[in-house]
């Protein structure tokens, strides 16, 4: 999980003033969701289903998401 202004600086998520929340899935892919700039908010479609108390799999700077897994950064 990454949520940006409260996880640990990612540049992966937070680069050029946009900013995206990362959250991992069961089967390890990676989902990002764009933060609105006006609202700073998540668009209305995005709807968290429940809040658990399994272990959270951190994203951090040092995971390198989309270098080691291939997707690569689009600017």
């Amino acid at each position: 999980m990454y949520v940006p202004g409260i996880s640990a600086l990612n540049r992966e998520f937070e680069y050029n003033g946009m900013r995206w929340v990362g959250m991992r899935l069961e089967n390890r892919a990676l989902v990002a969701t764009p933060v609105l700039s006006k609202t700073q908010t998540l668009k209305k479609k995005v709807r968290f289903l429940e809040r658990d108390s399994s272990p959270c799999d951190l994203i951090t700077a040092d995971s390198k998401e989309f270098e080691e897994h291939g997707e690569g950064l689009a600017f």
